[in-house]
């Protein structure tokens, strides 16, 4: 009786022991494959295939095998690398003049007096931001009687502009000075701050008015400056702030003036207001007070029962130009 035999069932062993472990570092040259493989500090692979057939061919299966793993390991590079890079540093988007990958650095330049910009080696964009001068506060007029006062408004501030430049060349500033306060008269306006030519200009603050009144009960008010509108050239503005009222207060008890408070800009308060007193320890007369952050407005003056004496308002202040440089970093 013949006996059919039975081949033994085919025993196929494989052992893969794999290691692997990616460090890669964000460099500004990394966009190719081969920049990958420069660039990865650690890819560790070790595959170990160990077989056992009983019929013949079956080798093929682990070189197949062998290949595709290679693959995997290069996608998984691949996607390793793109994740620790992150998307590209850019003003004007995920990819806009600063993108790309490359490693970025910011510088800011304050010019707070008019002249040349000059864009800092490596510089491949800007912001600007432009402030205008900020106005001057109303005077106070002497009033040629006993029972009298005076006061004037603050300087509104002046506007606010940006705009984004990409690969910016050299632009000619000019800074827009804050208003002059003189006694007995409105403070005058601030002026223009401008970067360019046209591409950001943002207008000056108004100048407080002056009130004076006379005789007892009375009451009134100076209006403040108007701060420059929201309009000008660049990607966004913003209008500057109003001065306050200068107020006079006249009473069978006390006579009482304040100037008014100067407008603050997108960079600091404007000037403080003054407060006069005919008797109470206040003096009874002041000039107005000086703004000292970029494009504020200044203040009014007051005085009350000074029939011979004017007062000045308060200067307004420069305005300003801040450039903020993204720069390639030195290598």
């Amino acid at each position: 009786m013949a006996h059919r035999v039975r081949a033994a069932p085919l025993r196929t062993n494989i052992v893969i022991q794999l290691s692997y472990a990616v460090h890669v570092q964000s460099e500004e040259k990394t966009g190719s494959v081969s920049a990958v493989l420069e660039r990865a500090s650690g890819i560790f692979f070790l595959a170990e295939a160990m077989f056992t057939c009983q019929r013949p061919g079956r080798w093929v299966w682990a070189i197949v095998g062998g290949a595709l793993l290679a693959a995997l390991i290069v996608v998984l590079a691949l996607r390793a690398h793109e994740s620790h890079r992150g998307p590209g540093i850019g003003v004007t988007g995920p990819t806009g003049a600063g993108g790309g990958g490359g490693a970025l650095e910011t510088n800011i330049v304050v010019v707070p007096s008019a002249g040349t910009y000059v864009p800092s080696a490596g510089t491949v964009s800007i912001i600007v931001e432009c402030v205008g001068g900020g106005g001057a506060g109303g005077g106070a007029a002497p009033t040629g009687a006993d029972v009298a006062g005076s006061a004037g408004g603050g300087g509104g501030s002046g506007g606010y502009t940006r705009t984004a430049v990409d690969h910016p060349a050299s632009a000619t500033v000019v800074i827009g000075l804050g208003g002059a306060g003189a006694p007995s008269s409105a403070g005058t306006p601030g002026g223009t701050t401008t970067f360019g030519p046209g591409l950001c200009a943002a207008a000056g603050g108004a100048g407080g008015v002056v009130v004076a009144l006379f005789g007892e009960p009375s009451a009134g008010v100076a209006n403040g400056g108007g701060g420059a509108a929201a309009s000008g050239v660049g990607d966004f503005a913003a209008a500057g702030s109003p001065g306050t009222w200068g107020e006079v207060v006249l009473s069978n008890l006390t006579q009482v003036a304040v100037g008014g408070t100067g407008g603050s800009s997108q960079f600091g308060d404007g000037a403080l207001s003054v407060v006069v007193q005919s008797g109470g320890g206040l003096p009874a007369g002041q000039p107005g007070t000086a703004a000292s952050s970029y494009g504020g407005g200044g203040s009014g003056a007051a005085q009350v029962n000074m029939a011979a004496t004017a007062f000045a308002g308060g200067n307004g202040a420069d305005g300003v130009v801040v450039v903020t440089e993204f720069r390639r970093a030195a290598s």
